[in-house]
């Protein structure tokens, strides 16, 4: 997803954001769809992979476009509150998945929630409407931005910085099964309790960051999440 979302954001500059965000949800919900029946990894390799990594680009790059458009003097707490919806959720998608994959089984759980993406999202495009649209650039890449030093150490920290983002919302659940011996119920309710305590956080984020300026609080929530994982993670081998 954030290797496709360099093109999406260059579409961004070309097409309706309703028009790409509505494409993202068709895609992601079929993209699921299409995993329920693999029956290899290069196959979900393919679908729940780079078909759903794609069409999810096209719906979390142009969500996160919006926000800045619209608002000025609050656009971080803005943009907190939009992408708290992420949180929301991963905070009863978690729950539903686990109950789904033992009452029914993986793959209809992987159909059921693509087709509520394909409902839910498909039904919000509407409302993702541009406030103006951008100019459109001569070069499509333009790689002249290397040579800006700032820009070069922002791309840099998000790039490692969100490895120890993603790592843990991927690994927690398993971890909590497998080295702590927790059922794997225990696991899903770990993914609900970080995605909860995520809606408060970016809300939060987002105060800081139109109070104490973006980068600021950038750099304070990647050296506490850096921190939480040091010393409140991989100290521990047991619960």
């Amino acid at each position: 997803m954030c290797l496709f979302g360099i093109g999406v954001g260059v579409l961004c500059e070309h097409f309706d954001t309703r028009l790409l965000s509505a494409l993202g949800a068709l895609i992601s919900g079929l993209a699921l769809v299409a995993a329920s029946f693999c029956n290899s990894p290069w196959k979900l390799l393919l679908t729940q992979g780079l078909l759903y990594g794609f069409g999810g680009s096209l719906l979390y790059i142009t969500g996160l476009t919006l926000p800045p458009q619209w608002f000025s003097k609050y656009r971080a707490l803005a943009t907190g509150i939009a992408i708290a919806g992420s949180g929301i959720g991963g905070l009863w998608l978690s729950t539903a998945t686990r109950a789904m994959t033992s009452n029914l089984s993986r793959q209809w759980a992987l159909r059921i929630t693509g087709l509520v993406i394909i409902g839910v999202c498909g039904a919000t495009c509407s409302l993702m409407k541009m406030r103006f649209k951008p100019e459109k650039r001569r070069k499509i890449i333009d790689l002249s931005v290397l040579c800006d030093k700032r820009f070069v150490l922002l791309f840099l920290g998000a790039l490692f910085g969100s490895a120890g983002y993603f790592i843990p919302y991927y690994f927690m659940p398993s971890y909590a099964v497998v080295v702590l011996g927790k059922n794997s119920d225990w696991g899903a309710n770990v993914s609900s309790i970080m995605n909860g305590a995520s809606i408060a956080g970016r809300v939060v984020m987002g105060v800081l960051g139109d109070r104490v300026g973006s980068l600021n609080t950038l750099w304070a929530a990647t050296l506490l999440s850096c921190l939480s994982i040091l010393v409140l993670w991989l100290p521990f081998s047991s619960a």
